[in-house]
């Protein structure tokens, strides 16, 4: 059984997740430990990287709230158990704040952070 989202599916048989635009890959979802929303400022996303050269954590919208980047992408960012960190980029382009295209991005990356937390809670109940 499988599981899609834009641009990131969920395979429940073989306990995977494969990431179609970010770090892109496969791996297992059972070493993920965290997950959450980011708002990246388009300058500093690259589109197609590998987890082990992806070194910094996003500023985010928060950092500086007077100085808001106008072209962000929406992602969702996955640590593992390893503390790589992964990315999966949800726009298909630069989005401006509050515009539909942001709003729809930003929910489907909502509804990916909560399937993932359903799984970090499931597994680790199990290894109690």
């Amino acid at each position: 059984m499988k599981k899609n989202f834009k641009n990131i599916q969920f395979n429940l048989e073989e306990k995977t997740f494969t990431i179609n635009k970010g770090t892109v890959g496969t791996y297992s979802y059972l070493d993920i430990i965290n997950c959450k929303v980011l708002n990246e400022n388009a300058k500093d996303v690259k589109l197609n990287e590998e987890a082990s050269t992806i070194t910094k954590v996003a500023k985010g919208l928060a950092s500086n709230i007077g100085n808001f980047p106008t072209d962000i992408f929406v992602e969702v960012q996955l640590e593992m158990k390893d503390k790589t960190i992964l990315k999966v980029i949800l726009s298909d382009q630069e989005l401006s704040i509050n515009t539909l295209d942001f709003h729809k991005d930003r929910q489907e990356a909502k509804d990916i952070v909560a399937f993932v937390k359903k799984i970090i809670a499931k597994y680790n109940e199990e290894n109690m």
